[in-house]
């Protein structure tokens, strides 16, 4: 099914997509391809065998969090982790998607459940210094203003108390991954001349010493990174079913998805290569 939002009407047309379309668009997409993030990423994993689920889950401090608060849960696929490492642990959710929430509510146990919110991560529904630990999944970098939603998760912590999240960051150009993404929007272009792809996020983002600063200007004292790759074996036989969950492949029309899945797998042929994803895991204070 395509997304006919005006976010993809506007990129199919050459437009730039107007910033407050993109939450709608999230919530269309997140209907559409229920539990998309944790279908993508499941098998992409570290060098140490952790998908990022997992990386964020061993990195947050457990053992002095009573109350963990996940901004953008999604399905709840980091907090059952969570939940699996402290059995006692209370946990409370916010995501912009109905459907996600509901899936949500179905996979955690009811009793470890504080909350689970449909709204948005710029406005926090949550008392200030409610939260041992606060952590996001490959969402602060999807927001237009990082800052409001790093000052939003400093305001429900607890001082002292940690946010982790894990971002995606610049793959190395030349990994047969990024020459493939590098390919997609000519495809997309031999459909729909017009196409320009947008990033919807805050560029800060995407840049060490902004990105320090986004955390700093929000009373965090200590910034860290932690940079790592995760990655599987792809075949054009499964090439399809993985791009079908990055937001602007999920969210073309039928016939375009189509077009660009035979490209693919004429691009990747009889081989087998290793997909990687660039990863980075923030952890403030």
């Amino acid at each position: 099914m395509s997304l006919d939002t005006d976010v993809m009407r506007a990129v199919l047309s050459g437009n730039a997509p107007l910033a407050e379309h993109f939450k709608e668009y999230y919530r269309v997409f997140h209907t559409e391809h229920e539990s998309a993030t944790e279908t993508g990423l499941s098998e992409f994993v570290d060098e140490r065998g952790f998908a990022t689920y997992e990386r964020i889950a061993a990195t947050v401090d457990l053992e002095q969090a009573a109350r963990v608060l996940e901004i953008g849960c999604g399905d709840g696929a980091l907090l059952q982790r969570i939940i699996a490492i402290r059995p006692a642990v209370r946990v409370s959710g916010i995501d912009l998607s109905e459907v996600e929430i509901a899936r949500a509510a179905e996979r955690l146990p009811a009793e470890n459940v504080e909350q689970l919110v449909v709204g948005c991560a710029e406005g926090l529904p949550f008392a200030e210094a409610k939260f041992d630990a606060v952590v996001s999944h490959l969402m602060l970098m999807l927001v237009p203003d990082a800052s409001q939603v790093i000052g939003e998760a400093r305001r429900v912590l607890k001082k002292g108390r940690s946010f982790v999240s894990v971002i995606a960051r610049m793959g190395e150009p030349e990994s047969p991954s990024m020459q493939l993404l590098r390919e997609i929007p000519q495809w997309i272009r031999e459909l729909h001349p017009a196409y320009a792809p947008v990033n919807p996020g805050d560029s800060r983002i995407w840049r060490d010493d902004t990105l320090r600063e986004l955390f700093t200007s929000n009373g965090f004292e200590h910034v860290e990174f932690d940079d790592f790759i995760i990655s599987r074996s792809i075949s054009s036989k499964v090439l399809p079913e993985l791009l079908e969950q990055r937001y602007y492949i999920g969210s073309l029309p039928p016939e375009t998805r189509a077009h660009v899945n035979v490209r693919a797998r004429e691009w990747a042929g009889d081989r087998n290569f290793v997909y990687q994803e660039a990863m980075r895991t923030l952890i403030a204070r």
